[in-house]
């Protein structure tokens, strides 16, 4: 058998072997659930990193009063009893001013 018939069968056979396996409903069954596999893999580990962040957060707001009281202010808009709260316009830019 010629070196060049044996390239022509192997081609042919590999071809074969992939038109099977792309025809195959099972095989892309696979394939499809592999993927599939990887991005809930990948959503799972980012739902946990943002798990342990807020776990973080909890504990700073249980343990610091002080943050936690930044955090009623800031959020909340909240205000110690007789206390005045004083809301400012930010400055406009200079380039704003120039063109009335």
């Amino acid at each position: 058998m010629s070196p060049a018939l044996k390239r022509s069968l192997r081609y042919i056979a590999i071809l074969g072997v992939v038109a099977y396996l792309v025809a195959n409903q099972d095989f892309q069954n696979i394939v499809r659930r592999f993927f599939d596999l990887r991005s809930i893999k990948a959503e799972a580990s980012a739902l946990d990193k943002d798990y342990q962040s807020m776990r973080q957060e909890r504990q700073r707001i249980q343990k610091d009063d002080v943050y936690l009281e930044k955090l009623a202010r800031r959020d909340l808009k909240m205000a110690k009893p007789g206390e005045l709260d004083f809301r400012f316009q930010p400055p406009k830019p200079a380039s704003e001013e120039k063109s009335k």
